[in-house]
């Protein structure tokens, strides 16, 4: 929209100057015009959230070619991957490689870029819709954050993630039932094994009854491991008969 303004007041500016100049000052005008654009593009032109390329008229947020990276496949329990889920979890939906959105959901977590998460969530949102066990959901639940890095970020990008998700699919989002009872260190460079030991009891329910007989879809931001969402299951497997769904932007199966 403010493109399109500008260009419409350099016209603007052209026409009623055009026939008061001669040669030389209009070529100027133009030289002037030139910069005006590059200076614009450089500040305000739309760029992909994934690669950072600039985007066509017709694009919107994520350009064509990063598009055709968003084709995650199926998810199958009984990879070697999802080994530490199976106990648990009855189905995983995943939004794409981590290795795709990387630099977009790094912007989201530590530099406070939430327009780039929400573009995420709503496409996460849009791809659970086609899931065939996405009806059956009772409650949205976000994975919590430490108390150290909810400090830290001031947010937690899963609770933006559910809240997003739920106004999509229509869900209640609970976001003080499953709780971190346990700060545990940085994990960005922990193995699986050391990762699964840091979060090991971690997590409590507060309230197992809201839960019984429920179907809960559990939202991360990044599946690396599988440690923390293993931990948060474990937890909410002291609900009777509940069954667990889950949610995630990435995965990075592919780096394991």
């Amino acid at each position: 929209m403010c493109a399109k303004l500008s260009i419409f007041l350099i016209l603007i500016i052209k026409k009623r100057y055009i026939f008061a100049m001669d040669f030389v000052k209009l070529n100027k005008m133009n030289q002037i015009i030139e910069i005006f654009v590059s200076i614009w593009n450089t500040f305000f032109v739309r760029k992909c959230i994934v690669c950072g390329e600039p985007l066509s008229s017709n694009e919107k947020n994520i350009c064509a070619e990063c598009s055709k990276l968003y084709e995650y496949p199926e998810i199958k329990l009984n990879d070697e991957f999802f080994a530490p889920l199976r106990p648990y979890c009855s189905n995983i939906c995943v939004l794409s490689w981590y290795s795709y959105t990387k630099k977009a959901i790094a912007g989201f977590k530590f530099r406070e870029e939430i327009y780039e998460g929400k573009v995420l969530s709503n496409l996460l949102a849009k791809r659970l819709k086609n899931q065939s066990w996405i009806n059956d959901i009772d409650y949205i639940v976000p994975v919590p954050l430490t108390k150290s890095s909810l400090k830290k970020r001031g947010f937690n990008q899963c609770e933006i993630i559910a809240t997003i998700i739920g106004k999509q699919i229509n869900k209640p989002v609970l976001l003080n039932n499953l709780v971190r009872i346990k700060d545990s260190k940085s994990q960005h460079t922990s193995g699986r094994e050391e990762r699964y030991q840091n979060v090991k009891d971690s997590f409590e329910v507060v309230n197992p009854f809201v839960f019984e007989s429920k179907n809960v879809l559990l939202i991360d931001d990044v599946i690396t491991t599988c440690s923390t969402l293993a931990a948060c299951c474990e937890a909410l497997k002291k609900s009777q008969d509940i069954e667990i769904f889950i949610g995630a932007l990435a995965s990075d199966r592919e780096n394991i």
